[in-house]
């Protein structure tokens, strides 16, 4: 992908490929690593790495970050950190003389006055900044599992994932409601890795793919992509989920997706965070040698569909999705062997395409080959559409 910038462990200041969240701030984008918190500044465009080395950091093994204006809210394998970046100051809280129920904390929500943060073993905290205390809620209190995952928030609601299943806070009335196997989550682990709340709906990522929970009918329906989920992200009639396979974009309404890989310039398959950041979509790779990217979504999007395929021999009709915020002003398919990749060409099509201009093409045919069996030999090949916007 010609829209993908990358950054990978050992250059530009990148220390490791293990990347456990991403956030965005006014002028910065943070990330959660095994080796601290790095920050990319967005006025000189370099990465600077918090540790405990260089820094009040409690741990360098990063777990969560939350933005809070001037305030980040760091949660760590061993305490929680609030880093001050006005005054340049640190903040720790502990266990042994805070208050929190537990030092290994996995996940943070801000939200106003009350900072949510996820343990791995004892439940979830909630600190009050205007009384400086600590609260705690567990299984007594109606969560369905003590080792929580991932937080959101909705309106009135308080969202927690965790390895029991789905849990709903109510703020106003402070009534737990918990949901897992009995409204439809039939998995052999119920961890819920993300969770991202829209309106009635709240979509969540699991182990065997990305489930729609119907928040007013009270019950889960498999969405899509029936493989393990590390994060997903909203845009628009979009999710963005982040895999092992890569990074899907998933039609919310249809089900399709678009399934980016190593082979369309990913550093590593292996997508575990990511975050909005205007047009840019930043992702975040769990392995040795990988890094971060980031992705201008508003670069030309095309798809191949399924559909796509011979109408007899040696001709086939192609079908595709092209779509991009100004007029597509051209578009092309070219070809490749599946198996050993290599070079994308059109030697020995003879290539018809629809015509030029188009504003946006939705699951329509946009080019029909003629294929010469003396110049392309008769194996497995993938396919590409290449489109050009006035954007590029």
């Amino acid at each position: 992908m010609r829209n993908l910038e990358a950054f990978k462990e050992g250059t530009q200041g990148i220390e490791t490929g293990f990347i456990k969240d991403i956030q965005v701030s006014r002028d910065s984008v943070w990330f959660a690593t095994n080796r601290g918190v790095m920050r990319y500044s967005r006025d000189n465009k370099t990465f600077k790495v918090y540790n405990k080395e260089n820094s009040q950091l409690s741990d360098n093994f990063v777990t969560g970050i939350g933005i809070d204006n001037e305030l980040i809210w760091i949660t760590t394998a061993s305490g929680l950190s609030i880093y001050n970046t006005r005054t340049n100051t640190w903040k720790v809280y502990k266990k042994e003389r805070n208050g929190l129920t537990d030092n290994f904390l996995t996940c943070i929500l801000v939200d106003g006055n009350n900072i949510w943060i996820g343990t791995r073993s004892w439940g979830l905290n909630r600190y009050d900044k205007e009384s400086n205390q600590f609260f705690r809620y567990n299984e007594i209190d109606g969560l369905n599992s003590s080792s929580i995952a991932s937080l959101a928030k909705s309106g009135r609601y308080i969202w927690v994932g965790s390895e029991g299943g789905l849990n709903r806070y109510d703020v106003y009335s402070g009534e737990w409601a918990g949901y897992d196997r009995r409204e439809g989550l039939n998995l052999p682990n119920m961890r819920i890795s993300s969770i991202v709340p829209e309106g009635n709906i709240v979509w969540v990522g699991t182990i065997g793919g990305v489930y729609k929970f119907d928040a007013n009918e009270e019950k889960f329906t498999l969405h899509s992509l029936q493989t393990v989920i590390f994060d997903i992200v909203a845009d628009g009639e979009y999710l963005w989920v982040g895999t092992f396979d890569g990074v899907y974009r998933v039609n919310k309404e249809t089900q399709s997706f678009q399934l980016f890989t190593r082979r369309d310039g990913l550093i590593d398959n292996s997508i575990n965070a990511m975050a909005m950041d205007s047009n840019f979509l930043w992702l975040g790779t769990d392995t040795p040698g990988g890094g971060v990217m980031r992705l201008d979504k508003y670069l030309p999007q095309v798809e191949i569909l399924g559909r796509t395929g011979y109408v007899r021999r040696n001709l086939i009709n192609i079908y595709a999705t092209v779509q991009d915020t100004s007029n597509i002003e051209s578009f092309s398919v070219s070809y490749r062997s599946l198996l050993i990749g290599g070079e994308w060409k059109s030697e020995g099509i003879e290539q018809r395409m629809q015509s030029g201009n188009v504003r946006n093409a939705v699951d329509e045919l946009i080019a029909v080959w003629n294929i010469d069996p003396k110049k392309v030999n008769e194996e497995t090949y993938e396919l590409r559409l290449t489109a050009r916007s006035r954007r590029g």
